[in-house]
């Protein structure tokens, strides 16, 4: 009797630690982002269905606060809640150097950015507006590749530092298109 009660305790207690372990491991990933290489994971963004339709032709390139870009035209800057990117747009073919302006909500008035080719940092530096946050101010770069990219598809990353911590904030991705001519792909290695 003792020991048919012993087994019974026994298959219990394993079936309740084999449930806990399985309910354990599912918490917080059920409805949970995928993670999407660049850092940061995209939060949900709700629709409010106040948005207005447009066609695809003058769809405008914008960035929520994910990072992610929606689709748009010139009139109708990349923008998230620090910058507003006129040019380039994401139909421009680039090359060695080139410009880009927009408007820029930072504190202070600066801001750094970064160009990368998935591979390589290809420039990076510092940009300045006149005024500070919260006023939107125009900003111009002219910017000079510090060597060919290698890949024809590649990242303006702007963004603001934390007075924290110095990690990127207010960050929007700006994806560029270089000149056929310019790009040296990698040698196999």
């Amino acid at each position: 009797m003792q020991k048919k009660w012993f087994y019974r305790k026994c298959l219990v207690t394993v079936g309740v630690v084999a449930w806990l372990i399985l309910v354990l491991s599912a918490c917080g990933t059920a409805g949970a982002p995928q993670d999407t290489g660049q850092g940061q994971a995209p939060a949900e963004v709700p629709n409010t269905g106040d948005t207005e339709s447009t066609s695809s032709d003058d769809a405008a390139k914008r960035e929520d606060q994910t990072g992610q870009v929606k689709e748009g035209d010139q009139n109708n800057p990349l923008e998230n809640e620090a910058f507003r990117v006129t040019q380039p747009q994401a139909s421009d073919v680039i090359g060695m150097s080139f410009k880009v302006a927009g408007e820029a909500r930072v504190y202070e008035g600066n801001f750094h950015y970064t160009i990368e080719d998935g591979h390589n940092i290809l420039a990076e530096g510092t940009g300045k507006t006149e005024k500070g946050a919260p006023e939107w101010s125009p900003f111009e770069l002219q910017i000079q590749l510090e060597q060919p990219p290698s890949s024809p598809h590649g990242m303006l990353i702007l963004y603001e530092k934390s007075a924290k911590d110095g990690t990127p904030v207010n960050q929007l991705n700006v994806p560029l298109n270089f000149d056929e001519k310019i790009v040296k792909p990698m040698s196999a290695q």
